[in-house]
């Protein structure tokens, strides 16, 4: 086996695979966050198997995940994790022990969807494997500016990549870290954001790390309006965007535990607004001179 290595907010993490070549070209996002290997130990090592057999885990949960379904299976040493693509009568299954610091999964290249299955699971295996080390994997928007990263939350279709769009044409400085799943890592007492090999649909998968400016939750209203929120309601705003299973007692407690921490460094608002220029300029003008 031939390992890769990668390095995401500061977290290294490792694919073992029959030959170099036949993994990295399913990853090209992940360019840009190749390493050499050192002297750490990866979070997590995701070895590609000639075939995963996830006999004996009994089916415990399911849940949408993009565009396909996720079975979760899980005994007391184990996880198992069945990707089900809508569009294709294939099953790609993953193995991993209940840390998630060694982790299985069936090399297919020929399949059709094996780039999606490969990526979903390493995403989802760094999700919750990075929360020991006060790492979120969080489904927002970020935007830099004037070395502060801006975090934008809220639910699918709310705007958040519009709003990041509007701060872009009219926020002087601004740029785009990442546009879907940017990671929050708390180091020194510090938060900081992270670009990431996951970003959605947009192509940004910036290697590079910013000091966290303010959370902001979006809503889609008829007027505009920002407000700070106080550390209960920071909480629950930004705990919604985080990765995590709930049903997982000791990775969601490390979750809470970060969030309850990031919210005491990092202030949050709640913005309602319409998709337009002004809501940018509203949102820029209190977070970053608020």
């Amino acid at each position: 086996m031939e390992y890769i290595y990668y390095k995401v907010a500061g977290l290294l993490f490792a694919i073992a695979a029959p030959e170099r070549e036949a993994a990295i070209v399913f990853l090209p996002s992940y360019a840009s966050f190749e390493v050499q290997a050192g002297a750490e130990e990866p979070l997590f090592v995701l070895t590609l198997s000639p075939a995963v057999s996830l006999d004996g885990l009994p089916r415990y949960t399911e849940f949408d995940w993009d565009e396909s379904r996720c079975i979760v299976r899980r005994d007391g040493q184990n996880y198992g994790f069945e990707i089900h693509p809508h569009e294709e009568d294939f099953v790609y299954s993953l193995r991993c022990d209940a840390r998630f610091t060694q982790a299985e999964m069936a090399f297919c290249p020929d399949r059709p969807h094996f780039s999606y299955a490969l990526n979903s699971f390493l995403m989802m295996l760094f999700a919750f494997s990075s929360a020991r080390e006060k790492a979120l994997m969080l489904h927002s928007s970020v935007v830099e500016c004037g070395g502060k990263a801006y975090v934008f939350q809220g639910k699918s279709g709310t705007g958040k990549s519009t709003h990041s769009a509007l701060w872009l044409r009219c926020v002087e400085g601004a740029a785009l870290l990442n546009d879907d799943n940017p990671i929050a890592r708390i180091e020194d007492g510090q938060v900081f954001l992270y670009g990431s090999p996951w970003s959605g649909k947009t192509p940004c998968y910036r290697n590079r790390r910013v000091a966290a400016g303010a959370f902001v939750r979006l809503a889609q209203a008829p007027q505009n309006h920002i407000r700070r929120l106080g550390p209960a309601e920071a909480f629950a705003s930004l705990l919604p965007s985080c990765s995590v299973m709930k049903w997982d007692k000791a990775l969601y407690d490390a979750v809470c535990e970060t969030v309850g921490e990031a919210v005491q460094k990092v202030p949050s608002y709640a913005l309602q607004c319409l998709p337009d220029e002004d809501a940018a300029r509203l949102c820029h003008r209190e977070v970053a001179h608020g």
